[in-house]
This record gives structure tokens, sequence and C-alpha cells, in this order.
């Protein structure tokens, strides 16, 4: 991930122009810039067990999207420290 200077991050990593190989990898297609605080914020919500309409941001947003973003992250690495 690239941390922008407005402080968005981008998850793609930089813009590709190449011509279509055959080969897919993770940094081709659409670019998603995500607020960091938002993912944050949401990563902790996530990661304490708290449900996801917690959101606290207008939903279709910037930060919402970065908020759910972080909190299946958290929910994942929360499950993951559960496991045996």
């Amino acid at each position: 991930m690239r941390r922008h200077d407005r402080g968005a991050l981008d998850v793609f990593g930089p813009a590709r122009n190449w011509a279509f190989d055959g080969v897919i990898t993770m940094y081709e297609g659409p670019q998603v810039r995500l607020d960091p605080q938002a993912w944050d914020a949401g990563f902790a919500a996530g990661k304490a067990g708290e449900f996801s309409n917690a959101c606290p941001y207008q939903p279709m947003t910037l930060e919402s999207l970065s908020w759910h973003s972080g909190y299946i992250e958290g929910k994942a690495q929360r499950q993951d420290e559960s496991m045996p």
C-alpha cells in the first residue's frame, strides 16, 4: 500500500497501463483509496467484536467504505487470534 499526500491509502498500488497479456495480478484493475483514520477505527471495532452497524459514518462515503474495510480486517484478526 502507498500513502498519498492527502493521507489516503492506495490499496492496489500504482496504476498500470499495460496491454493485457493473459495474466492478472493483484495490482491490475480499479484503484481504491481509503481514509486511514476511518480504516483504523473500523479495524479497532472489528477486533473488539463490535457489530458492523456501529459505523459512525454516512453510508456510501469514502469514510464508510474505509471503516467497513478496516472492520473486516479487524474481525478476521480477532477470529485468527481466537483459534488454537
